[in-house]
């Protein structure tokens, strides 16, 4: 009971400040132009400055577990091959049913779907739930180390490749479509961030008391203003359509991969806070980021928005029902 009640406690209010995004569209409170801006300003400012915190407040060269962070580096990467292979099989004999002018077609339903399926809460969601447990963790900065810079630049080259064309689009090859992809990596806000961060802690910067605040201030903002923008993007009739997607995207994050690889990090001698971080990076719901990078490369977000809300709902249960499964065979 006590850890149902930390779960819910953990992702029900994410849920319910959605839900009041949804609300404020609704009654008019906010319109699409604010969302959008929203979006923006979570990708190229909050965003980026929360993830440079996470690494710039996090002494890399004590804390550092190579064995750990290959662990999960290596698990993000074979996730991402698999629910890219399986997502293209998938939705290979799908071509033709989304192909009119203005619909979503199968290429972009594979980004979205693709990037939803791997890309977990990890920076957010994650960190607070390991805090739950054990009250502060150094597993947690290690876990986003090990994941998050490899989810972004993924994130980057997917939804570059299978971005929406333009009217004005010239013809793309895989090559032009590579290209753009490294390129918005290399430009990427969310990457710069990370990188940034670990160069100043590595070389053990310290910024003046005062900025240390307001980047803490600045990272505050991203959790909410995130669930916010998907809540005023939120189209519940087109969710509704885009369900079958949104929901494979959520069976996958929260049931396929943590059953693949938590097993394996059981077999590698992963015990106690170590493997409970594995299992948080595995199952967390799908970051709201996905939304917002999916907006920022000319996608709908319909896909993302509905797996992120199914992933946070879903995951009170599934997270749950992993602890309780490693607590009685005794492994943490």
């Amino acid at each position: 009971m006590q850890n149902l009640i930390f779960s819910f406690n953990a992702t029900l209010p994410l849920v319910v400040v959605v839900a009041l995004g949804i609300l404020l569209r609704r009654i008019g409170l906010v319109n699409k132009e604010f969302g959008a801006q929203c979006d923006r300003l979570v990708f190229r400012v909050a965003l980026p400055v929360t993830l440079f915190s996470n690494m710039y407040f996090m002494d890399i060269r004590s804390a550092f577990d190579g064995r750990f962070v290959g662990f999960c580096a290596i698990a993000t990467i074979l996730s991402i091959a698999g629910v890219w292979i399986g997502g293209s099989l998938a939705l290979r004999g799908r071509k033709g049913k989304h192909g009119r002018r203005g619909e979503p077609g199968k290429k972009e339903d594979l980004g979205e779907l693709v990037q939803a399926s791997y890309r977990g809460s990890i920076a957010v969601l994650g960190n607070a739930l390991l805090s739950n447990i054990y009250g502060s963790s150094a597993m947690a900065p290690l876990m986003i180390l090990g994941s998050v810079p490899l989810y972004n630049i993924a994130a980057c080259l997917i939804l570059a490749m299978c971005a929406p064309d333009r009217d004005d689009d010239e013809e793309r090859s895989m090559a032009s479509q590579l290209k753009k992809g490294l390129k918005g990596v290399a430009s990427n806000p969310i990457i710069l961030g990370i990188i940034a961060g670990c160069i100043c802690s590595l070389a053990r910067f310290h910024f003046p008391q005062f900025i240390d605040s307001s980047v803490r201030s600045v990272s505050s903002l991203t959790t909410p203003l995130s669930l916010l923008s998907i809540g005023f993007g939120f189209k519940g009739r087109e969710a509704l359509g885009r369900l079958q997607l949104s929901g494979a995207a959520t069976i996958m994050k929260l049931l396929v991969i943590p059953a693949v690889f938590v097993p394996a990090a059981v077999c590698m001698g992963f015990r106690g806070e170590a493997l409970i971080a594995i299992l948080i990076m595995l199952g967390s719901p799908s970051t709201p980021s996905c939304y917002t990078m999916a907006r920022n490369y000319g996608y709908e977000g319909v896909i993302s928005a509905s797996a992120v809300v199914l992933t946070m709902l879903g995951s009170a249960f599934s997270v749950t029902l992993g602890i309780l499964v490693l607590r009685t065979m005794g492994l943490v």
